[in-house]
């Protein structure tokens, strides 16, 4: 009896680890591309769809006006084309021009410029997912001067009866414009370094495992994000430039906790379950008839 009790015991253990194992989830990453047009300064525009694993990403620009290197609060974001445009550069991967797009403002021979930046104006990449997504890592294929990160996520809750909105174009050029429109600040991350290697990332972000269909990725900008949940080193404005490589995230409906999606959002459906579930059970009633055979022999 205590060794059939020992199989039962193991078996589902057995059962649970099976279903702990496929609700882990492997992070998928997109890596950006250009989709072979060129604007009047011959910059390659940024293709806009990727698919993935888990999720169809959608990419567009976004970006407000400075005062000083400060985010100017009286002014809202604007994202219209072509100024708000992403860019491809070969294997540096996205920038932007909107400082505005010209032959003096961006040229070929001064690359700062066409980075993501927070000089004269503050330049963010907005990503759309098909499915909720926790961003876990962003791969940078240049940087210049300095590369200080914000990352903020919509939660499609906005404050003070604003109504939540993915326009950027009717938000506020402040954190509190951004709050009150639903998005919130994941973190600031100071000095992110020149990384394309996602076999090997060195810029993990959003460690609570926070997720949403919907992400912006922007210059740091204090009139933005303030200085709160930074990691790192210290953030500054005025003198960021990256470009972003590529960037890496889970599909998961709820939350990411110690590398598991949570209970709603695991990628093992329930009748798999159930039926994993099964085959163990089975497995323990046959041992069980066979140790009844053995007693009665």
């Amino acid at each position: 009896m205590n060794a059939i009790k020992s199989q039962m015991i193991q078996a589902l253990v057995l059962v649970c680890g099976l279903g702990v194992g496929a609700m882990a989830q492997a992070a998928t990453t997109w890596q950006f591309s250009g989709n072979g047009t060129y604007n009047t300064q011959g910059e390659e525009n940024a293709k806009t769809s990727y698919t993935g694993a888990d999720a169809t990403l959608n990419i567009s620009g976004a970006y407000v006006a400075n005062v000083n290197g400060v985010a100017d609060s009286t002014k809202k974001f604007s994202t219209t084309a072509p100024n708000a445009n992403p860019l491809y550069f070969g294997g540096n991967g996205l920038g932007m021009c909107s400082d505005p797009a010209s032959s003096t403002s961006c040229p070929a021979s001064n690359p700062p410029n066409h980075a993501i930046d927070n000089y004269g104006t503050t330049e963010g990449i907005l990503l759309n997912f098909t499915s909720k997504v926790a961003l876990q890592q962003i791969y940078l294929g240049f940087t210049s001067t300095d590369s200080d990160i914000s990352v903020f996520r919509y939660t499609g809750v906005g404050a003070n009866g604003v109504t939540a909105t993915t326009n950027l174009a009717n938000v506020s050029a402040s954190a509190g414009g951004l709050t009150n429109a639903g998005w919130e600040l994941v973190g600031n991350y100071g000095d992110v370094a020149y990384d394309t290697n996602p076999a090997a990332p060195n810029q993990n972000i959003n460690a609570s495992g926070l997720t949403s269909t919907w992400w912006l990725i922007t210059a740091y900008n204090s009139g933005l994000a303030g200085t709160t949940k930074k990691s790192g080193n210290e953030v500054s404005n005025n003198n960021d430039f990256f470009k972003i490589f590529a960037v890496a995230g889970t599909a998961c409906a709820t939350q990411i906790v110690n590398g598991q999606c949570g209970s709603s959002g695991g990628k093992l459906p329930e009748p798999a379950t159930l039926a994993l579930t099964s085959v163990a059970l089975l497995g323990v009633a046959g041992l069980r008839r066979r140790q009844a055979g053995k007693t009665q022999a």
